[in-house]
């Protein structure tokens, strides 16, 4: 069965590179014997004619030579030796898919997880390589970790991998040659139909390949695993991506390091967040559908597609991340691969007073001639009739075109950021848990200044309600001050 698959794999993808690089050497032949006859048969030469022949068999030609392929590290490289207990998984499921282990893996700062042949050319020389995303193995239990890592070998077990180089050379090939071409002419117009046809062939048959694995990582684990893998990843994506931009860059950017997979599990245990998540898995599952152009199937289809399969034995729960071991070791691995060094080390709870305050005076010097000593009971007003002079000085680009959407949410970070500073200097602690809303506390008065200065920007704005606020904490009768 597998070997009728690889086989069938590789004529379709071996017939397809054939035929356009037949089409391309068939072109490159044609133009060159068009001023060949002319000359020869007709006793005579246009020039442009023949030069226009030559320029565009020499764009064909170069543009189909294969390139090398590079391969650059994804991210740093794991060892056995370092983490034993992962590559005791990974051995485990490469041996019931009756594989050899990648020669090199890698961490990488995804949500997902890839295998690859690289090196070499066009296939041939190459070794095996295969990626795990750090805050995939925060998401998972080790049982799904083990179902998506199955699929993955099962993309080794499939032939999957020797054939891709094949696909992406010829793709690339492809996309080279209308590239030179342009879009004057019809000499473009074969490869821009062969393309087409060509993604739409090979991109079905790496949907193909995507339900294969899942079968195969059904058998040897558990669909019911893979399954849970599968939406787990789907709905934490979104979520991963809001964290590492909202609260782990800002901690990097300003010289401090934190224990980034503590902080995604809090941020992920957020209630809105998780509401987010199942918000976004909910509508993958009723609205997203298999396009033609798609290399993996919906996910709602890989899921059908995995009924009836047999389920797996029972999770133990754990979280995949615990097979490091040594999960702050790994961070700093990451961490020293993406440039982020010599970096202080602090707890989340310190990330408000050592990272956003100092941020926040930054960012408001240069409003001191419009906000700095205004009365706190009149930020409305002022914000109301300020507003754009507010936003050029915050973003230093003054008359900048911007959405009047923006233009709000953008005074309402600038007003929010000088109205924390403020409540800072009267005593106001400051508390910024991972993934909620900035809080300052005094005694029993609590206020979210950005929650505040954003209601003013919106639809349904009340002016009372922020006045409350501030009169509720007693600071009604105070003033902004930001100004170092």
């Amino acid at each position: 069965m597998r070997g009728g698959s690889i086989a069938a794999r590789a004529a379709l993808a071996l017939l397809l590179m054939v035929g356009f690089y037949l089409m391309a050497l068939g072109m490159v032949a044609g133009l060159l014997y068009i001023p060949y006859a002319e000359w020869t048969y007709a006793g005579r030469l246009h020039i442009k004619v023949a030069l226009g022949c030559i320029l565009g068999a020499g764009a064909i030609g170069v543009a189909i030579i294969p390139r090398p392929d590079r391969f650059d590290d994804p991210g740093p490289e794991l060892t056995a030796k370092r983490f034993p207990l992962l590559f005791e998984r990974l051995s485990k499921v490469a041996q019931r898919s009756e594989q050899s282990m990648p020669r090199h893996v890698y961490l990488v700062p995804d949500m997902n997880a890839f295998v690859a042949n690289r090196g070499g050319v066009m296939g041939f020389g190459s070794r095996r390589v295969m990626g795990i995303g750090l805050p995939l193995m925060q998401v998972l239990s080790v049982s799904q970790l083990e179902a998506v890592l199955a699929h993955e070998f099962g993309h080794y077990h499939g032939g999957d991998t020797m054939l891709g180089p094949w696909v992406y050379k010829t793709r690339a090939a492809i996309g080279r040659t209308l590239s030179s071409l342009g879009d004057e002419g019809i000499l473009h117009l074969p490869f821009r139909w062969y393309g087409n046809m060509f993604l739409r062939l090979t991109l079905a048959v790496s949907r193909a390949q995507e339900y294969a694995a899942d079968r195969l990582a059904a058998t040897l684990v558990g669909s019911g695993h893979l399954a849970e893998g599968l939406k787990r990843v789907h709905a934490a994506a979104p979520a991963f991506d809001a964290y590492w931009s909202d609260e782990a860059a800002p901690v990097l950017e300003g010289g401090y390091r934190v224990p980034l997979m503590s902080g995604f599990h809090r941020f992920l245990a957020v209630p809105k967040i998780e509401e987010a998540m199942g918000g976004f898995l909910k509508q993958a599952l009723a609205e997203e559908q298999t396009e033609k152009y798609d290399t993996h199937p919906a996910l709602k289809d890989r899921l059908a597609a995995l009924e009836g399969l047999p389920a797996g034995e029972p999770d133990d729960g754990r979280p995949a991340v615990t097979l490091l071991g040594d999960t702050a070791g790994a961070e700093q691995l990451l961490l020293e691969f993406l440039g982020a060094t010599d970096l202080t080390s602090i707890a989340w709870e310190q990330v408000g007073q050592s990272v956003l305050l100092p941020r926040w005076q930054k960012q408001v010097q240069g409003l001191g001639a419009l906000l700095e000593g205004t009365p706190l009971a009149e930020t409305p007003q002022t914000m109301r009739h300020k507003q754009r002079d507010i936003v050029d000085a915050f973003i230093a680009q003054p008359g900048l075109e911007l959405p009047a959407d923006v233009v709000d949410q953008l005074a309402a970070n600038a007003v929010g950021a000088a109205l924390c500073v403020t409540l800072a200097r009267l005593g106001f602690e400051l508390d910024a848990p991972v993934g909620e809303p900035v809080v300052f506390r005094r005694g029993q008065a609590e206020l979210q200044p950005f929650a505040l200065t954003h209601a003013l920007v919106s639809p349904d704005a009340e002016e009372a309600a922020f006045l409350s606020a501030l009169s509720d904490a007693g600071v009604a009768d105070q003033n902004l001050s930001f100004l170092e």
